[in-house]
This record gives C-alpha cells, sequence and structure tokens, in this order.
C-alpha cells in the first residue's frame, strides 16, 4: 500500500469481511495519500467497482466465513487487484496468474506452516518498476538480500513438507474436511457462515468468546471473531474425521 502511486481523485475499494492486517495499512496510506477509500459487501466487490476505482483491495479467502471472492470478475475490470491472501496461499489453490491479481500478498505462518515474521509478496512484472520501495536499504536492492538465516530455512522447510504430502492433495483434504464440518454443524441446527471452497468454518452464537473458552477447555483450538457473534475453525490437511467430530459434539452441548 505504501509503494502504490495512489493520491486524491483516485479511489481504493474493499470489502466489508476484511482483516486489520489489510485495513490497517490501507487507512495508513490513505491518511498520507489523501485518496478515497469504499467498502462494499464481500460477494457484490465485482459489482461495485466504478470509473473511480484505481485499486481493489481485498482477502482472497474471507476470514469472516471462509468465503472465495470472485478473482476473475475482478480482474476483468479495469482496476488494479490486490489480494490478501493470508486464508489462501497454502489452503486453497493459489496461482496469481490464473487468479489474474496484480498484487498477492501472503503470511507464511498460517496454512504455510512457516515461522511467525515469514510472508510473501507477488508483484505483476510490468508493474514492478512502478512501485517505489517504502524503506529503501541494502535489502531492497538486487545484489544484497537481508533475510534471516534460521527464517529462511523454517520457511523452506515448511514448504518442502507440504510439496511432499502433494498441494493438490493438501488443498483437497483441508477442504473436504472443512466441507463435512460445516454440513454436520447445519445438521445439528448452527447457523453456519457463508463460505466457499475454502478451509474456513465459522457459526453463529450469542456467546462466541464464552464458547470459544469452553471448547478450548475440552482441548479444541478454535476463535472467535470480535464484533461479528461468530466462532470459527480453522481446518487443514492434518485434521482428522475424529477431530471434527469431537467439535461437532462440543459445539452443540
Amino acid at each position: 500500500m505504501s509503494a502504490l502511486r495512489l493520491g486524491p481523485g483516485d479511489e481504493v475499494l474493499t470489502s466489508d469481511e476484511e482483516h486489520p492486517g489489510l485495513l490497517a495499512p490501507l487507512e495508513a496510506a490513505r491518511r498520507r495519500r489523501g485518496f478515497h477509500v469504499r467498502i462494499a459487501p464481500f460477494a457484490e466487490l465485482a459489482d461495485a467497482i466504478g470509473p473511480r476505482t484505481r485499486l481493489v483491495a481485498c482477502s482472497h479467502v474471507s476470514w469472516v466465513g471462509g468465503r472465495v471472492v470472485d478473482a476473475a470478475a475482478l480482474a476483468a475490470s479495469d482496476a488494479m487487484v490486490l489480494l490478501d491472501g493470508a486464508q489462501g496461499l497454502g489452503a486453497v489453490p493459489t496461482n496469481p496468474h490464473e487468479l489474474g491479481c496484480d498484487f498477492y500478498a501472503a503470511s507464511g505462518q498460517k496454512w504455510l506452516c512457516g515461522p511467525d515474521g515469514s510472508g510473501c509478496l507477488y508483484v505483476r512484472r510490468d508493474l514492478a518498476d512502478e512501485l517505489d520501495p517504502p524503506w529503501p536499504n541494502y535489502g531492497s536492492l538486487a545484489f544484497d538480500m537481508g533475510l534471516s538465516g534460521p527464517l529462511f530455512a523454517w520457511s523452506l522447510e515448511s514448504v518442502g513438507l507440504l510439496a511432499e504430502a502433494g498441494l493438490d492433495w493438501v488443498h483437497e483434504r483441508g477442504a473436504g474436511l472443512a466441507a463435512r464440518l460445516a454440513n454436520a454443524l447445519a445438521e445439528r441446527g448452527l447457523t453456519v457462515s457463508p463460505r466457499g471452497r475454502s478451509t474456513l468454518v465459522s457459526w453463529s452464537s450469542s456467546d462466541p468468546e464464552g464458547d470459544m473458552a469452553r471448547l478450548a477447555a475440552d482441548g479444541i483450538v478454535v476463535r472467535y471473531l470480535p464484533g461479528r457473534g461468530l466462532v470459527r475453525a480453522s481446518v487443514g490437511a492434518w485434521s482428522s474425521e475424529e477431530d471434527l467430530d469431537r467439535l461437532v459434539a462440543a459445539a452443540v452441548r
């Protein structure tokens, strides 16, 4: 966000389901550059793009309920597209060329199973020279990369392990188990949030923070989403059917 040349008269379109990890740098850039930010429903982003929209900045997979953005519809517009892949990379098939996005940013500690502080940014090649490095130093020069050795080694090992298991299998297994969980919760009477083919499952709760604590006492790790009345489970390829059965039984208790 700091590197993009946006200013007064430009509009950035984002959604109503964005994580602070996107909203915070977006707001900081808005204050510095003076562009306008407009918010639209996640499922209606493509239709909300207008003549002033220079950039669409949104999640590839919504952290709220696991919906997957219509990347093809966004790419069909004249606006640049920046996808936040924190809940995408490692969890669902991710090919920036197929998605048609201009930028894809993702953290490494989530679905890539890497260390805190790791991540990556894809930039479409023909746009790379237009970006101004926000913190130019020796680490931003091609001949000298300032990487943490242990951090880099951990990241490589994590990616290597997923590749050994097979990314296609990882994606299919995780998404398949998540769909199984969503169906089981709905069958037991819980209201499951709209979702796509992803690894996240959220359901409504009158006391989401209390439910999270109650499930934690049973050895089941979920999270609640502040201000949204939702509890969310993250289901990976490493989860088991027994894990899901325990969660369903405890969630409806």
